[in-house]
């Protein structure tokens, strides 16, 4: 899998989570993103989306600004769910992003079930 694959990835598994679906996430981006629209805007937007989720080619940068927006937003802040401190790549090696990605995994992982502990 490649860099814009797993930033695909990532982004999917949040808008799965926090957003009712990929369109309503999009919907708000674009809302929030761009002053001057319409409905047909607004669609044209949600279809360029959809294909920006999908293709290998997409450049990883527009995937990090639509992560970058999802971290910001208020669904986020209000899941209460911690921000992964690796969820971008960079120019070191792919074998290095994949390691450091794993090891925010755990340690997200670790701080979420720490938490449902002392909610208990």
């Amino acid at each position: 899998m490649n860099e814009v694959e797993l930033k695909q990835q990532e982004l999917k598994k949040w808008i799965k989570k926090l957003f009712k679906s990929q369109k309503d996430f999009a919907q708000q981006y674009y809302m929030e993103t761009y002053v001057n629209y319409d409905d047909e805007d607004l669609e044209r937007f949600y279809e360029a989306f959809k294909g920006h989720l999908k293709r290998k080619t997409t450049d990883i940068g527009v995937i990090s600004k639509y992560l970058k927006f999802l971290f910001d937003s208020q669904e986020f802040r209000d899941s209460e769910s911690i921000k992964p401190e690796f969820y971008f790549l960079n120019e070191l090696s792919n074998d290095f992003n994949l390691r450091m990605k794993k090891i925010s995994k755990k340690i997200t992982d670790h701080l979420i079930e720490s938490n449902a502990k002392n909610i208990s």
